[in-house]
This record gives C-alpha cells, structure tokens and sequence, in this order.
C-alpha cells in the first residue's frame, strides 16, 4: 500500500510538471550574446534568455513595467534596456546575473538602446526629439556606466532599426518602409538601407535606389559587409550584402510570410530572427536552411487581464498658495502635481467619481466630494509623509469630513480660508469651521432652489442669488454669523444673478435683466461714501498716487484719510439702506454678459460674452468711437486701421487681413508639426454695418439703421421730423425756425 501511494505522489508531480510548460511565442527584440549560445529577447512586458538552441527561458528582469530591447555587452556581463517604469521609455544598466537596475537617460521623450560598442564604454540609443522635417526619430551615443551622462546625436537624419559598427564609426539604417500589411509592395515608399560614415560625414545607399523594399541591416563581424532583409523575391528574405564587390547573396528562401527583427552574435557566426510566431536560428558559417528555436517556459501563467487607461483631459483644478503644486480630477479620481516636473500622482483610487476639488494650503488638505455605498459626502486628503512635497507622496490618508443624504457641491474656501462653504441640493448654502476638526455645518442661505454665491472679503458677509417662491431670481447680501440679517440687494421683478463681492469689500457686481430680454451688468457700490464719490475724484486720487516721488518726504502727501481708512476691508461699515437706490448699470448693447470675475486691485471686471472681428488700430480710440462701432462692420477701411480680421472665411486655417496690408492670422501648428484645422462655426454675435454719420450723434445705431432721439429724423437723425411724416404726400425739410415743415 505505501508503495503504491509512492508511486501515485511521483506520477501526479510529472503531470503536474507537464501541465506548468507553456510553449513561449511572439518575442520580440532578441539579441545575442559573442558565442551566439545564449539570447535574450522581451516577452510579455519583462527581458528573458535562453539558449538558441530553443529550451526552458529563464527571467531576467521583473517590473511591473513594460520592458524590452535588451542589449548585452561584448564580455555578457552587462545588460541594457529600455523600461517605461518612469512613465516613458529610459534605457537602463544591470549587472548579470542579477542586480538593482540603473536607469542611465532621462529625456522626457524617452531612449531605447540599439547597441554597444565593441569597448563597452558607450551606448547607441535612439529617440524622438524636436525635428522639423518628417520624422522626428535620431541616434544618439551615451555612456554605458554614468547615469545622465548626456546624450550625443550621431547624426543628423531620421531613420529606425539602426546597426552601428564596433567603432562607432559607421550606421547602417532604414528609412520609409510600407506597413507589414503591403507586402510586396514597389514603389517610392519602399523601404531604404542607407550608410552614414563619421569620417567623410556622408549619407550613402550601399544597395542602391531599386524600389524594393529594403530593412532591418546589422553589421557582419567583419565589418566590410552587412545583412537585411529584402522582398526581391517577393517575400521579406535574409540577404548578405559585400561592401567591397557590392554583391548580394540570398540565405533563406520563405514564402509568403516573411521575416522581422533578426539579430546576429559579435562572432558573426549566428543568426536569430522572427517569422510569424516562432524564432528561428540561422548558422551563418553553414550553408543550411535556418531551424526553428523551441521555447517554453514553466512557472506561473499569469494570464490576468490587465487594464490601461489613458487619461487625457483633467477637471476641477485647485493650486496651492505658491502656484507650484496642484491638485485636479482626471478619470473621477483625485491627483496631485508639481507644475515643473508634471508628474502627477494618484491620489484617491475608489470605483466612484470624485468631483469639486479644493486645495486648502493652509492647513495641508485637499478637499472634494466623493462618495461611498451610494451616499455623497465631502472628503478630506492628507498626505502621510509631511518631510516630502505633495507630489512626492505615494500614500494619502482619506477621512470623511461630512455626513448626510443630501447630495453636496459647489466646495469654496472663504477668503481668508477660515470657513469651507458648499451648497447642499435644494438646501441652500452651509459652511464648515475648518480651524476645528469636531465643527459642525452650520447652514447661512435658505433656499430650494440653486444658489450662486460669493464671500466678502471680511467673511463676515455673504452675496448670494436665489428664486423666491415666485421663481424670481434676486440678489442678496447676508450676515453669517446671524443669517436672519439679510437685505435685497436688487429688488427687480425680472432675474439677477451671479454676484461678485469685489475683493477690497468695497462693491458687489452682478448680472441682470431689467431692459428687453438683454442681460446686463449691474454694480452698487456699499457705502454711501463710495457711492457720492465723483469721477473726479476717482482720478484726483490716482493722480496724486502717481504723483508721489514728486513730493517731499518730509511733507505729508495731500490724501484722503476716510478713503484711506475705507481701502481696508475689515473696517468697512456696510451701509445696507435702500441699496438698491444705488445700483448703476454697464451696458453692451447685444451682448449677453455672464461668468463675472474681480480682477485682484478691484478695478476692472472681467467677464465672458459673444465677439466677433478683430481691429488694431494704430491710435488710441475714444470710449464713444469704442462704443459707436461696437457689434458694427465697417463699410470702410479707416488709413488708422492696421489691421481687420471678421472671421468669415469658413475654411482653412488662415483669417485674412481685410485692411488690405496682409496681416492675416494664421492659427497655430500642432505639437506634431501639423497644421491644426479650425472649425469656423456661424457666428451669434450680433454685427451689423456702421449707421450713417454715426446718426449725428442724435439717436441710436441699430444694425446700420439710424434710430433718432425724439424730434430729429433722417437717415442720420441730422434733420427734424415732420408731423405725421407728411402723410406720405410731402417731403419732410427744415423751417426758418429750424423745426421740421412738411
């Protein structure tokens, strides 16, 4: 019994070692070592070898990385290859059998290694670079033992699957070259073998200019001839070429499918190359048709599926106080970033969708909406390890900041970054202590409906528009430390909405509809100080700012110690009072302003709108000549115009220049070199023609028809109107006393 239970153990280990053997196709990158008894090749993201005679493989890197074009130095102590660990390809050095790689390059757009020369003390590599013709692929040289040593371009001309001689001296590479899907193709895209020599600097073909596609050459052992694969016989073959007799010789004779990637070992005496799925070995010292190379591995199948996704539009974007780091959604997850290196790491990695993200510098957190089992709450993230930037964190703590069933949004910090305020769907407006860990939210706006808000500088205040239960929209201002204390600030029957707190505290803008159904721009300024304040005095005080090196020292400059005193925001007292008395209006006539924003000093409002044309004057236009030809096409080319640009071609990628002085605008090339092409939708800006004589300044200029004030007519509103326009059985002309008579 004991016997048989022996034998039973040994039979089922043979099946279970039988069962662990998977045959190994599809490598790719092979290369051999001097004797050309052991290759090494990439399969499956990692570098192997094995013997050429076919085999068990063995690894020989481990990455979870995509490795490959592995490189071994002439004494086989030594292997270089390409690794995109770093997110690009970078060439890397290891000592066999096994050692901690060394990652030799450092270029953004990454290094593969092509070969070694025959001192093992430099590296051939090849890389896109910058190139303004064609392809943008270049050979460079590098040192086989100093990380960052610099590279250096062979040569100036792009080509692939380069062979450089031991010396370092001569480059055999192809240029063009039809996809594997044109096979037998003849023509001026055929593939090319071309010969660049260090000492004369010149580019030969050695095979000539025949249209048969030509590729893949590597250097004999000798070095006066070279072999490549060729379709002279229809099918992709491996050829011998002599430098000195310039003769070619075939050495295999496929059919149909032909061969790829052949490499061959610095004796020169063997060959190892692809077809299909299988290696095959060539002995090039005999005259033998080449065999196929069996290969198998045994260990761990690790057929996992694996996922990759690439990522290529960011959202949410919040920066830290210093603008040198920053934090962004991309793919529903948070990251973080620096803004020189731009390497962004991972920060949240849940199945569900991050969203309003908020860098709050200050007390080193990133804040956000996630979600978990269904419920979205608001987030904190923190990094672990406070000795290393942001960026250079690979662990994040994740903790919940709230928790309710009501869906959250619109995160912002207040203006001093005290208070986290966010809108709770159909709930209005909370804020959240942040200077205490156990705060509890506190709401300061009521309302059902959606709200758009802004902080006072001070954070003692709040702007915020609202529907009533009337579905109006109203704009209002509100205490947060007591939320019953509010005022409305707008008091209109139509919509407002969009308010901006300026931030010197001193004037709230907003967006509104009072006139038609034309929105407009609205600002109040909050005291009655700023509110009776002139123009003039506006400029009075600009004026003796600028004036001040003019000014002795030791003399007390002449200003206004209340404006002083009202340009600090935090001693700003806020005179609420039939505010809306004082709303003023800045109109653009049909044009509909949205998306306000307060420039830093408070002096200029910026805001989104509709545009068409492009004018460059060569004289500073007055703000009546601004606004008289605003929403206007010119019917005439002033000599002051430089340039004129109305965007109606509806193709192409060139804006003519209508002045006539060939400014055009030609929209810029892409990264590729490539010319980008314009979409040119039908404009919805609202251009007419210029009205005549600019109707005499006596009425309005719609779409190239004069409308006259009251009194005046013509079609440029120079002439008086007549009662009943005549009834039509008259002309209208002008009396002795000036007036209108039939």
């Amino acid at each position: 019994m004991r016997l048989i239970l022996c034998r039973s153990l040994i039979f089922m280990i043979m099946l279970i070692g039988i069962a662990e053997a998977e045959p190994v196709n599809l490598v790719s990158t092979p290369w051999l070592d001097q004797t050309g008894e052991v290759m090494f090749f990439s399969w499956r993201g990692d570098v192997w070898k094995a013997s050429t005679v076919g085999g068990v493989i063995s690894r020989v890197t481990s990455d979870g990385a995509d490795e490959r074009n592995p490189v071994i130095s002439e004494d086989g102590a030594t292997l270089y290859y390409a690794s995109n660990r770093t997110g690009v390809n970078q060439v890397y050095r290891m000592d066999l059998p096994t050692s901690r790689p060394t990652q030799l390059t450092f270029h953004s757009e990454g290094s593969l290694p092509i070969g070694i020369s025959g001192d093992g003390t430099t590296v051939f590599t090849s890389g896109q670079r910058d190139a303004w013709w064609r392809w943008a692929n270049r050979f460079y040289s590098i040192s086989a033992d100093e990380p960052q040593s610099g590279e250096k371009q062979l040569f100036n001309a792009y080509g692939s699957a380069a062979s450089v001689n031991p010396e370092g001296t001569k480059v055999l590479f192809s240029r063009e070259g039809m996809s594997w899907s044109r096979k037998q193709y003849r023509g001026s895209k055929a593939g090319q073998i071309w010969l660049w020599d260090k000492e004369t600097n010149e580019y030969t073909q050695p095979l000539g200019a025949e249209d048969v596609d030509k590729r893949y050459p590597i250097w004999s052992a000798d070095g006066d001839s070279f072999y490549f694969a060729s379709e002279k016989d229809g099918t992709r073959n491996i050829w011998h070429h002599d430098l000195r007799s310039s003769k070619n010789r075939q050495l295999t004779h496929f059919e149909d499918d032909g061969v790829i990637s052949p490499a061959i070992s610095s004796d020169g005496k063997t060959m190892v190359f692809r077809r299909l799925f299988d290696l095959y070995r060539l002995d090039l010292t005999k005259k033998k048709p080449p065999v196929v190379i069996s290969l198998e591995y045994r260990g761990d199948l690790f057929n996992d599926d694996e996922i990759e996704r690439s990522l290529s539009k960011a959202t949410d974007a919040s920066f830290n106080a210093n603008a040198d780091t920053f934090a962004f959604i991309a793919g529903g997850d948070v990251w973080i970033s620096d803004t020189t290196l731009n390497e962004p790491v991972q920060v949240t990695k849940t199945p569900y969708f991050e969203t309003n993200i908020v860098f709050d510098d200050a007390r080193d957190q990133i804040l956000f909406v996630g979600e978990q089992d269904g419920q979205v709450d608001i987030y904190r993230a923190q990094r672990t390890d406070n000795t290393k930037p942001w960026w250079r964190n690979n662990d994040f703590e994740i903790s919940q900041m709230t928790d309710t069933i009501e869906v959250e949004s619109g995160l912002s910090l207040s203006p001093k970054g005290n208070y986290l305020s966010y809108i709770r769907r159909n709930n209005g407006v909370w804020i959240l202590s942040l200077a205490n860990d156990n705060a509890k939210s506190k709401q300061v706006i009521s309302s059902w409906s959606s709200v758009s808000y802004d902080w006072a500088p001070n954070e003692l205040w709040m702007t915020y528009s609202a529907s009533d239960n009337d579905f109006n929209y109203d704009v209002y201002v509100i205490n947060i430390s007591d939320p019953k204390i509010q005022y409305n600030l707008s008091k209109h029957p139509d919509n407002e909405f969009d308010p901006k707190w300026s931030p010197d505290g001193r004037t709230i803008a907003f967006v509104g509809r009072r006139v038609d159904r034309e929105y407009d721009i609205f600002y109040v300024p909050l005291t009655r100080r700023l509110d009776e304040t002139t123009n003039r005095e506006i400029k009075l005080k600009e004026a003796l700012k600028n004036s001040q090196s003019q000014v002795d020292s030791s003399s007390k400059p002449e200003v206004d110690n209340a404006s002083e005193k009202d340009s600090k925001e935090d001693q700003l007292e806020y005179d609420f009072e039939n505010i809306s008395s004082r709303i003023r209006k800045i109109s653009i006539p049909n044009v509909t302003e949205q998306q306000l924003t307060w420039s830093s000093d408070s002096k200029t409002l910026i805001f989104q709108g509709e545009i068409d044309e492009t004018r460059l004057w060569d004289v500073a236009r007055t703000a009546d000549e601004i606004v008289d030809a605003c929403n206007r096409t010119l019917s005439s080319v002033p000599n002051t115009l430089l340039a004129y640009h109305t965007f109606d071609e509806g193709k192409g990628a060139t804006s003519e220049d209508m002045t006539g002085l060939h400014h055009n605008l030609e929209f810029a090339r892409a990264s590729d070199g490539g010319q980008w092409k314009p979409s040119w939708p039908k404009s919805t800006a609202p251009l007419g023609t210029m009205c005549p004589n600019k109707c005499s300044k006596r009425g309005r200029c719609d779409m190239g028809t004069c409308k006259c004030s009251g009194g005046f007519g013509g079609p440029d509103c120079m002439g008086f109107k007549c009662p009943a326009d005549c009834s039509g059985h008259g002309t209208c002309g002008t009396s002795a006393g000036g007036s209108g008579a039939c």
